[in-house]
């Protein structure tokens, strides 16, 4: 996908999660389809804490190439803030305010930044097209996990 497909699609990610979550019945939002798996009130914790590190990534891109970025253990984070006990309006909220903020800033980065990498600690050179195609898919990622989830919840229910 070209960048500028890929950057209407990432701007267009509150109105993706917004669609999607209308096809979710709220008092399946806790239901987990194994112990391994997240329920939705986690994936929604785990999204508004991943666009966090975004938010932040993308800056360290634009502001300050060619610097370290460190990664996280997301298991970890949503085992031990608590993911499943987190108000899943406030993650949400917190998904969709800094989303937001990256969406309006992609939108006036000049051609040249585009060339501005990181290195990530785990994953090595992280260009910011690099950074533009994982959170362009996380969501959606995310999104179809969901769906899953509603899926094993129905037949669970039948």
């Amino acid at each position: 996908m070209e960048r500028t497909a890929k950057i209407f699609s990432y701007c267009n990610g509150n109105k993706d999660l917004d669609k999607a979550l209308k096809d979710f019945p709220q008092e399946m939002w806790a239901y987990r389809p194994t112990p391994q798996s997240w329920s939705i009130n986690q994936i929604l914790a785990h999204l508004a804490d991943s666009e966090a590190h975004a938010y932040i990534r993308l800056r360290k891109i634009i502001a300050e190439p060619e610097k370290l970025v460190i990664g996280y253990d997301q298991d970890k984070w949503a085992d031990r803030l608590f993911y499943e006990k987190q108000d899943a309006i406030m993650s949400i909220m917190v998904f969709k305010f800094l989303r937001t903020a990256n969406a309006q800033l992609l939108k006036i980065i000049p051609d040249e930044v585009w060339d501005h990498f990181v290195f990530h600690e785990d994953y090595g050179k992280l260009t910011l097209y690099d950074w533009l195609d994982k959170h362009e898919r996380h969501l959606h990622l995310h999104i179809f996990q969901m769906y899953r989830n509603l899926k094993s919840w129905e037949e669970e229910a039948n």
